[in-house]
């Protein structure tokens, strides 16, 4: 039955077809095992790739053999790899989970390109959509977030997604597939596990049905959500070429509608956060004009209901800020060039940065300050003529100063002997 299903589900949303070959990521759990079981009776041409993050010990080496015993009894390739995942997340300033998501996405990404994969198939069911659901929800997001986890990327598919753990770990002790428990997984330390052990239950005895019912409603969001996908890539056509850059007339686009949405739904994939987007709006609906915003490699600038993608935007004289992160190994001196600030990462929200004019009563806590102090008594402080007080710029994290361009950094953000991640702040004219 449960094969039937699989080979429905897969036609219906385009996972597979005839002639193509999967990667099947195997960690050796009952979803992964019951997959690569269900792929092999079904006589869907894959390979198999198992990840060893090394984070469990003989634990971790148990489930690698496990899957390499399986693949060996059934005649199925196999790709592995050993990462040092604590090594790389303190490297990277990443936390484990992030980390090991990372690598082995990265990896499988790489067994692609070079063996020409059609997809990488991973063990996602039902229950897992559903605390993904209820994870986003809980830390904010919008209706993206509301969808659950995609049936479908570019680069990987999961074919398991209408079938319940309770049903795949049904079948899998009927056909006896052999596959481990993570311990990590009984554990109530992670939210996805105090969810699934304490909330989801109770929520099941509620309506037994939830799960199909929860579902249903992530497949209307979805629909709502290609909508939305097809409004926003209309609205687009507001976006005009100018002097080599992307202008947005604001009085055009906005009219009726909520601004900071279609703006975080316009600007999101240039890695603007939806605080940008609502902090832009807010500007806009003030008839400020002068801020500029920073998205991930790129910034807008807000000039007179238009919002300017691209150097050069607008004759307002404002800088440009380029931000970029670092690991904290990589800057030897901790003395910045001029013109540049080394601020800690990960006590600054890099996608809330902007920049704009000093405004009547901004205040910093200006660097070996533990009090705030006013930028107009700073300003005093460097003798500055009326002409280039007018010229005096500011980086805001959110309404926090982080530094007053030429004058002085925040203490708030400053390097110390705790900080991994260091963001280089530069001035380019």
């Amino acid at each position: 039955m449960l094969e039937r299903e699989l080979m429905a589900y897969m036609a219906k949303y385009g996972l597979w077809s005839r002639g193509e070959r999967l990667l099947v990521g195997v960690s050796g759990g009952v979803d992964s095992m019951t997959l690569a079981t269900l792929l092999l009776r079904c006589k869907v041409p894959f390979d198999a790739a198992h990840c060893n993050f090394c984070l469990r010990g003989s634990e971790s080496d148990g489930d690698e053999q496990m899957v390499r015993d399986w693949a060996a009894r059934n005649g199925v390739r196999l790709h592995t790899v050993r990462f040092n995942t604590h090594a790389e997340a303190s490297r990277a300033g990443e936390s484990i989970q992030i980390a090991a998501r990372r690598l082995r996405y990265e990896w499988f990404a790489r067994l692609v390109a070079k063996e020409g994969y059609a997809h990488v198939a991973v063990a996602h069911n039902r229950d897992d959509t559903v605390e993904t659901f209820f994870i986003n929800l809980i830390r904010g997001t919008g209706l993206r977030g509301l969808c659950g986890i995609p049936v479908k990327t570019d680069l990987t598919v999961r074919p398991l997604m209408f079938a319940s753990r309770e049903r795949i770990e049904r079948y899998a002790g009927l056909l006896k597939i052999p596959y481990r428990t993570d311990s990590s997984n009984l554990s109530d330390k992670y939210l996805r596990n105090k969810l699934r052990h304490k909330v989801v239950p109770v929520l099941k005895e509620i309506s037994p049905s939830f799960l199909e019912k929860m579902a249903e409603n992530m497949d209307n969001l979805s629909h709502s959500r290609d909508l939305l996908d097809a409004f926003v890539a209309c609205r687009r056509e507001f976006f005009a070429e100018r002097d080599g850059v992307r202008v947005l007339d604001l009085d055009k686009v906005g009219a009726g509608l909520p601004l900071d949405v279609l703006l975080y739904e316009m600007l999101s994939p240039c890695g603007f956060s939806f605080r940008n987007c609502r902090d832009m709006a807010t500007c806009y609906r003030e008839g400020k004009s002068g801020r500029r915003f920073f998205g991930d490699g790129c910034a807008v600038l807000l000039d007179r209901g238009r919002l300017v993608m691209g150097d050069g935007g607008g004759d307002d004289g404002l800088p440009h800020i380029a931000v970029t992160v670092v690991g904290r190994e990589r800057i030897d001196d901790l003395r910045p060039p001029v013109g540049t600030v080394y601020a800690d990462a990960d006590k600054l929200d890099i996608r809330t940065l902007s920049l704009r004019r000093v405004e009547k009563g901004d205040r910093m806590v200006p660097f070996g300050m533990r009090g705030s102090k006013k930028i107009s008594d700073i300003m005093v402080d460097a003798k500055l003529s009326l002409d280039d007080k007018r010229k005096v710029c500011v980086v805001m994290s959110g309404d926090t100063v982080v530094w007053c361009v030429g004058l002085r950094f925040s203490d708030l953000y400053k390097v110390d002997d705790t900080t991994r991640r260091i963001a280089v702040l530069s001035v380019r004219r």
